[in-house]
């Protein structure tokens, strides 16, 4: 082979390497943008039947909340820690518990897109329920509830309700938290005697009462002295018994006590008695506010000066007062210690409650219970609350099948809060 010849060759075999290496038609990246993962966070909610779902995910699990208002507000289905289930893509398949059986069914959510979910109801539960077969839901900023591992910390108040005189019709019982104004219910079925209930709440001190379904206002409560609403004070993963829901006493002025709204506003408040009957009245000239910043200093001051403890200072915490029908705002002291600090609680309070100069000890407000107590005291339009309460340590491991106020603890497995809410009108 000649070099003219082998020249030709090495020339053809390059131009060929060539267009390999460099196409002719370049290669356009692909502009599309890569779909976001699923991620069913959020509040989602479809306005036109009332329905809501709070969900939480976590890796390929999901837990949550549901809540629905049917029938034109005459049921409400709504349950926490209802629905549970797992992530595959854009598809979660979860099982869900209607507020009104303890049957399950099976549902898919679809993950449409971040502002969109799907949900279908694949097998439904056996029983009432409430829940659409199919809907699309909206995404909207709120507050998610708590994820299952906290759900699993809430406590139970458990109890009866009745009336006057049987039988006991469906009846809606609340729980709402003394201090920040959250809340629970649940609804009892139609009964010939006393009806049990028992509802899933967050740890906390609460309000407990409630109204016929069928009725306007409330009209039930849970009371210790006949003129306020106790104090119903629930630990962690603890169930409190013994609460009994009932009307109030009467005299020749009817009820001796007044029930606030409940929190959804679907019953009125109850009024108190008048001024002339044996019951203090209990409707406010208006809703309380914090006292002034320099006030609660002082206040504080004193607490400090007269108790020994160190108190935080909140100045305005939601605050609803003993027998009032309207929410309002507080200043709030507080102190945490445990029972080796505190071998008297009576003691405590009375300390605290002497080291209050001009003060006047209102008994109407005052409470009390194997957890705690608490008084109240007035001075011109202002209204100073203070309490000394105490749950077990999570360490106590106390059995749930008994009162927590019979759970063995030591000293420090007694962890107690000191609160003073101090408002005006």
């Amino acid at each position: 082979m000649n070099t003219k010849k082998i020249t030709i060759l090495i020339t053809l075999s390059l131009l060929f390497l060539a267009a390999c290496a460099s196409p002719a038609t370049p290669i356009v990246p692909d502009n599309d943008p890569i779909p976001a993962p699923a991620n069913f966070t959020g509040h989602w909610v479809d306005p036109a039947m009332g329905f809501t779902l709070d969900l939480s995910q976590s890796a390929d699990q999901l837990a949550g909340r549901h809540e629905i208002v049917a029938q034109g507000g005459n049921k409400i289905d709504a349950l926490d820690n209802s629905i549970k289930g797992s992530v595959q893509a854009d598809k979660a398949n979860v099982t869900f518990q209607s507020s009104f059986t303890a049957e399950t069914g099976t549902a898919q959510i679809t993950y449409i897109d971040e502002n969109t979910i799907f949900w279908k109801i694949v097998t439904p539960p056996n029983g009432e329920f409430y829940l659409p077969t199919d809907v699309s839901l909206k995404k909207v900023a709120a507050n998610l509830v708590p994820t299952e591992s906290a759900v699993s910390d809430y406590g139970v108040i458990a109890g009866t309700v009745h009336l006057l005189a049987p039988p006991t019709p469906r009846m809606v019982i609340y729980a709402v938290d003394s201090f920040t104004g959250s809340w629970r219910f649940v609804e009892t079925e139609p009964i010939d005697g006393e009806a049990q209930f028992s509802i899933s709440v967050p740890p906390g001190t609460y309000i407990v009462f409630g109204a016929a379904a069928e009725a306007t206002t409330t009209a039930v409560g849970y009371t210790t002295d006949e003129v306020t609403l106790a104090i119903v004070t629930v630990a962690p993963s603890q169930t409190t018994a013994g609460i009994t829901v009932r009307p109030p006493s009467l005299n020749e002025c009817g009820a001796m006590m007044a029930y606030p709204a409940s929190p959804d506003g679907r019953f009125a408040a109850s009024p108190a008695p008048g001024e002339n009957c044996a019951a203090p009245a209990t409707t406010s000239s208006g809703a309380y506010v914090p006292v002034t910043l320099e006030v609660c200093q002082t206040l504080q001051e004193l607490a400090t000066q007269s108790s020994g403890f160190t108190f935080g200072l909140q100045p305005s915490v939601p605050f609803q007062a003993p027998m009032s029908t309207e929410m309002g705002h507080a200043c709030e002291l507080t102190a945490i210690s445990n029972g080796a600090a505190i071998t008297d609680s009576v003691a405590l309070l009375n300390t605290l409650k002497n080291g209050f100069y001009g003060w006047t000890e209102y008994p109407p407000f005052a409470s009390g219970g194997p957890m705690g107590m608490g008084v109240a005291m007035t001075r011109d339009s202002a209204l100073l609350m203070i309490s000394v309460t105490w749950l077990p340590s999570p360490e106590a491991n106390c059995p749930t099948d008994q009162p927590i106020s019979d759970c063995p603890l030591t000293p420090e497995q007694k962890l107690y809060t000191i609160s003073i809410r101090a408002a005006m009108q």
